[in-house]
């Protein structure tokens, strides 16, 4: 089962637009959950939302994702109103942490205001909005999953079973220095920037350090941080850099290598190769996983009892999202 709670990274565009008010007929109730509304802009906006992800990951939309959404929303609202019954200490302080953490992830305030604005929504949607997470979290994370846990016998007998989905893909750290071209560089453009390559190899060689000639020389955003490309698999990069980067050995200049974008040099600084993690190194991440497998298994559970007991009624004919 998929996590049925609501994060905070969803909630500014899943569940901000229900603090705006329409007219009834613009936005009519779609279902009630023991008496609580929910409308049908936070529908579209869930759903909205969830179809641009499965687009951007290349994967078809559903035809029932209107019912998944409301099923979503139903889900939250009697998730929060069991929360709702706990106490939480310090429930004010909480959320409002969680809303500057929010707000820090904008690069500025007029950003975040923007984002409102787009959303149709305000700062004190987005608190209630977090002060809703955090009352659903506080259920399932200490009350549904307070008592549960994962045994050593059960993360060895998973590990054994798994052991080639767990495999690590061969990963290389490296950096760069790229000299960009245009999309259909002259030949005058290409001489250019293949005496830039050859006058850096020269610097290269007098022992000047890679990184401060990338952030003088490259053209890439990662100028900034020396070249660093991080730690990376196989795929990632365009072909012709992630032949080049991979056959290429620790330590040593690999270079010019020409793509798109123009031509790099090349710094791999560190590789390794494929293999199993040994159990011991992936126990700790074995067991958050089945533990989050178990939490997912028995929130359904309670949902399924919670439901039961529960008021819920779906407006017939409802508007398609």
């Amino acid at each position: 089962m998929r996590k049925v709670t609501l994060f905070i990274t969803m909630v500014i565009v899943a569940m901000a637009g229900s603090g705006c008010q329409k007219p009834e007929e613009e936005n009519p109730v779609i279902a009630r959950v023991n008496g609580a509304e929910i409308r049908r802009n936070q529908l579209q906006m869930i759903a909205q939302r969830r179809a641009m992800f499965l687009q951007q990951q290349g994967q078809p939309v559903p035809p029932a994702l209107g019912q998944q959404a409301l099923q979503l929303l139903i889900q939250n609202e009697l998730l929060f109103q069991e929360g709702s019954r706990l106490e939480i200490p310090e429930l004010g302080p909480v959320v409002e942490q969680k809303y500057r953490e929010f707000v820090a992830r904008f690069p500025s305030e007029e950003a975040f205001r923007a984002s409102l604005k787009q959303a149709k929504t305000t700062p004190d949607d987005v608190r209630n909005n977090i002060r809703r997470d955090v009352i659903i979290n506080n259920l399932v994370e200490n009350k549904i999953g307070g008592e549960i846990a994962v045994s050593d016998s059960e993360l060895e007998s998973y590990y054994k079973k798994n052991k080639k989905s767990l495999e690590k893909p061969e990963t290389v750290r490296a950096r760069h220095i790229l000299i960009g071209l245009p999309p259909s560089p002259t030949e005058e453009e290409e001489k250019a920037a293949l005496e830039k390559i050859a006058d850096i190899k020269k610097k290269l060689k007098k022992k000047e350090p890679f990184e401060e000639l990338a952030r003088v020389y490259s053209d890439h955003p990662t100028s900034s941080n020396g070249g660093d490309l991080g730690t990376f698999p196989r795929g990632a990069t365009d072909p012709e850099f992630d032949e080049a980067v991979f056959a290429a050995k620790v330590g040593r200049l690999t270079g010019p290598v020409k793509t798109k974008l123009g031509y790099h040099l090349i710094l791999v600084e560190s590789k390794e190769r494929s293999r199993i993690p040994k159990f011991k190194e992936i126990k700790e991440e074995l067991s958050a996983r089945l533990k989050r497998d178990k939490i997912n298994e028995a929130t359904a559970a309670f949902l399924g009892d919670v439901a039961a007991r529960s008021q819920i009624d779906i407006v017939p004919q409802q508007p398609s999202w």
